[in-house]
């Protein structure tokens, strides 16, 4: 050892003393998310594969960051479906007197070509 102490400079967006990148907040949003690990399990799979431990705090400001980074997109996409002048039709399924049913949501935009608003919901067998 010389003695002599080398320092650097952080990236302007490590704000923290303890912070981790881009990569390592989308995998665990990823996890999250995706494949619905809970917020523990998640830490500790983080945990190992990067040698270093997570909380379940961290995880959780993940989500609040991703959340905030998505907004403005999510916004947009709001203001593009109010506005569209489309019917929307969505299916899923529902229980209904201890039987498997079709929910089917049909609902026609205000300014759709030859349609009135109206919102409708059939059970099919």
């Amino acid at each position: 050892m010389c003695g002599h102490e080398t320092t650097g400079v952080f990236p302007a967006s490590v704000v923290a003393h303890a912070q981790y990148g881009p990569r390592v907040r989308a995998l665990g949003i990823y996890l999250l998310a995706y494949q619905h690990l809970p917020y523990a399990r998640a830490a500790e799979m983080l945990g190992d594969w990067i040698g270093a431990p997570l909380s379940t705090g961290t995880l959780t400001a993940f989500m609040a960051r991703g959340a905030e980074d998505l907004q403005g997109f999510l916004d947009d996409i709001h203001a593009q479906l109010i506005t569209a002048p489309v019917a929307h039709f969505d299916e899923t399924g529902a229980r209904v007197q201890g039987r498997l049913r079709l929910a089917v949501l049909r609902e026609h935009r205000p300014g759709a070509p030859t349609t009135r608003c109206t919102t409708s919901v059939a059970l099919t067998a």
